[in-house]
């Protein structure tokens, strides 16, 4: 069966065994090795206050969408183009018995994974010192950091060097589209510290609040394109991961939150109608604040050929422009939300020195509250009323602006996130 369908391929397939691989196209890594180590101590003579430190090394799978790129394989899967003209569509010689002997219009489409298998592990360390105020009040102060290892980030494979001249015929295999793959050594590192304030349910109230600090830094913050990064690199032939350091695309550096739960005092102790309409409500509240997580600005595609010249990666353009100026000090309105101006056109057949993730996005405010109640019907059923206000202050809270230098709506946001919301609930507990 394999060598019927090596006949279809327009490019030479050569087998597992061939290249001394097994059968699963990964190199094996048996070992798992995940050492875990806690510790709790209550300082003497400080008023209970207990220090917390810990150290993990956790596993990752890969994930399933990463694996199934090895069945989508030459010769097994082949994806070719052949275009048919349907006003000749009844005297046309494709018939679906013959359509893949065909050859097609267009280059060859792959998939791939880095042979050189890692097994990818996050390494976590945590150290927090917390004290209490009162019986039912406490503060924390916690340090978290991890860092990621072999991590399952993406490259792209058969792209031509910079320079003049067409695409297709320059790259290592004319026959072959540029495709992505998965290699095994990305990598992230993570730091945070929070300041935190939690009360405990008692006399009808509890909150917690708390600040975070945080950083994270990689070289490719997914496996896969996000709204933020196309997480590729721009110059697959540097080789040199170092120059896509840059902070995560989720990377937002502040963070603060605040939740509450307080039964209102309204009719507390009474009975009766009395109760049933006025007392027994519940009211909650959820506030976040956080800055903005940054975001990378590439060409279009329709700059390809004015750039480096060496074509797309599944439509995308993994070029980027150059940056003269800083970015983030423009009005920050939707109409420009950056300074669109720091951007230019690098010179043909030449990468632009734009680095990764350097253009930070709208922060998001947010309140959402909620009033309760409770009926009891009977011993074993009870009625729940609620009505939720979502984003109370109804802030347009803004998604990141068109970060593709080169179309008419770069530096433009055209959409937020979701307005004002009431709803109204009513649940029958039995």
């Amino acid at each position: 069966a394999q060598n019927a369908l090596v006949a279809f391929s327009a490019i030479p397939v050569v087998g597992a065994s061939t290249a001394g691989w097994n059968s699963s196209l990964l190199r094996p890594r048996p070992l798992r090795f995940s050492p875990r180590f806690g510790l709790a101590w209550s300082i003497p003579n400080s008023g209970q206050t207990v220090v917390r430190a810990g150290y993990g090394i956790y596993t990752n799978q890969a994930a399933y969408s990463v694996l199934q790129n090895l069945a989508e394989n030459i010769p097994f899967f082949l994806n070719k183009t052949v275009n048919n003209n349907a006003a000749t569509l009844a005297s046309s010689p494709y018939t679906i018995n013959n359509i893949l002997s065909i050859n097609p219009n267009g280059a060859i489409g792959a998939n791939s994974v880095n042979h050189d298998f890692a097994v990818e592990y996050n390494e976590v360390w945590n150290l927090s010192l917390q004290h209490p105020l009162s019986s039912t009040t406490a503060v924390e102060l916690e340090y978290v950091g991890s860092r990621t290892v072999h991590a399952d980030s993406s490259t792209a494979l058969n792209l031509p060097q910079p320079g003049p001249g067409n695409v297709q015929t320059r790259r290592p295999f004319p026959n072959l589209n540029a495709f992505t793959t998965i290699r095994w050594d990305g990598w992230a590192s993570f730091h945070d510290l929070t300041f935190k304030v939690t009360r405990r349910f008692a006399k009808g109230l509890s909150f917690d609040g708390s600040y975070t600090w945080s950083h994270s830094i990689d070289d490719a913050s997914d496996a896969g394109t996000t709204n933020a990064e196309l997480n590729l690199p721009q110059n697959i032939y540097a080789f040199n991961l170092a120059a896509e350091k840059a902070s995560s695309s989720f990377d937002h550096r502040n963070r603060a939150t605040i939740n509450v739960i307080y039964d209102l005092p309204i009719a507390s102790g009474s009975s009766g109608w009395l109760h049933r309409t006025v007392g027994g409500w519940r009211a909650s509240g959820n506030f976040i604040a956080q800055s903005g997580a940054p975001f990378t600005i590439n060409l279009s595609a329709a700059n390809d050929p004015a750039a480096a010249n060496i074509g797309l990666v599944n439509g995308n353009n993994l070029e980027r422009p150059n940056v003269t100026d800083n970015p983030n000090s423009g009005p920050k309105t939707p109409d420009q939300w950056f300074n669109k101006s720091a951007f230019s056109l690098p010179a043909q057949y030449t990468f632009g020195n734009t680095p990764r993730n350097n253009v930070v996005g709208p922060g998001l405010v947010d309140l959402d509250a909620s009033l309760q109640k409770e009926v009891v019907l009977r011993e074993s059923m009870k009625m729940q009323f609620r009505f939720d206000v979502f984003n109370v202050l109804n802030r347009p809270n803004f998604n990141l602006p068109n970060r593709i230098y080169g179309t008419s709506t770069f530096g433009t946001i055209s959409n937020a996130q979701d307005p004002r919301e009431l709803q109204f609930a009513l649940k029958l507990i039995f």
